[in-house]
């Protein structure tokens, strides 16, 4: 049987994420998400997505990005997917080589990764060519949106309104003042700084833009602001994510503010737009060292689902 590499081609979409899927039966990608996460990619960000075909049939795939939010240009991102009843057959292997090969010849020094924990293969495979653990572990959780445990927050939008906190979208406090969107970039990178990590967070205002409130799956009205008074205290986003899902992600609050229920708020916020616009869970997750987010997110009725392990492959110069 013959295996070859390829740059995977729309003709490809279903079949390779029917394997994605497939592994990853929590969160769910649609066809149409997935088309619009490769075309609002970076044009000037190194992009590549390959499909491993085999008789006739595409049964597994690659992908290999720069990260454009940190400053270094050599830092990347890859994953790689193989049809679960194909693993042990050097598919993996051929695909993992593939990305190697073409991470070197664009001067990438690493490549991280994460994967999904309790697949008993990958941690072997992974650690057998030095891909290795960063320390860093995502707590993947998901909340049944009619099954959310509002205890404790009954109160909590008028008590922080008498202290003059209160969440806006985006879209409301940018179409008063544009100018209100470096507050939140701002914010956004002063918060990151506290965010545990492999590398810090670093952006361009545009492009920050661009990928983060224009970006897949997102708008200025599922992004949300937390105010004390006029000043930009915090915020938050969610999008779509599969058919009946969401996703919530990039919270901050700056420190002077914290304790005090903002990010509960900004939580708050996040479920009332996931119920309002039909969907049934949201997804989320947080940094193993980052137990008090986790902590908010179990009370209000999230469930853990499997971690995702950050690795990183150090490469030599081609």
């Amino acid at each position: 049987m013959t295996l070859t590499i390829r740059a995977q081609e729309t003709a490809d979409d279903e079949a390779a994420l029917k394997i994605r899927n497939g592994l990853e039966p929590e969160t769910q990608v649609t066809r149409d998400e997935y088309r619009d996460m490769l075309a609002k990619w970076p044009a000037d960000v190194i992009q590549v997505t390959m499909a491993a075909e085999q008789d006739g049939r595409i049964v597994g795939a690659h992908s290999l990005k720069q990260k454009f939010w940190v400053h270094d240009p050599s830092s990347f991102i890859a994953g790689i997917t193989v049809e679960r009843d194909l693993w042990e057959r050097g598919i993996g292997s051929a695909l993992y080589e593939d990305i190697v090969e073409r991470a070197q010849k664009v001067g990438a020094k690493r490549i991280f990764a994460r994967f999904r924990d309790g697949y008993e293969n990958t941690r072997p495979f992974l650690e057998h060519r030095g891909v290795l653990p960063t320390g860093s572990v995502h707590k993947s959780t998901r909340l049944d949106l009619r099954h959310v445990n509002f205890e404790g927050y009954e109160t909590l939008p008028e008590r922080l309104a008498r202290e003059g906190i209160r969440v806006e979208t985006l879209a409301k406090v940018a179409s008063e003042d544009e100018s209100r969107l470096h507050e939140v970039y701002d914010v956004d990178l002063e918060t990151a700084k506290d965010e545990p990590g492999s590398e810090p967070f670093s952006m361009s205002f545009d492009r920050w833009l661009a990928m983060m409130v224009h970006g897949p799956g997102t708008s200025p009205e599922s992004v949300f602001v937390a105010l004390a008074q006029e000043q930009v205290i915090g915020y938050t986003m969610v999008g779509r994510l599969g058919p009946d899902g969401g996703e919530s992600n990039g919270m901050g609050v700056l420190r002077e503010y914290r304790g005090r229920g903002v990010a509960r708020l900004l939580k708050l916020a996040t479920i009332e737009w996931a119920r309002a616009n039909g969907l049934r869970y949201l997804h989320t997750g947080n940094d193993v060292n980052n137990p008090r987010m986790y902590a908010i997110n179990v009370r209000l009725g999230y469930q853990s689902l499997p971690d995702r392990v950050e690795v990183v492959k150090e490469l030599e110069s081609a």
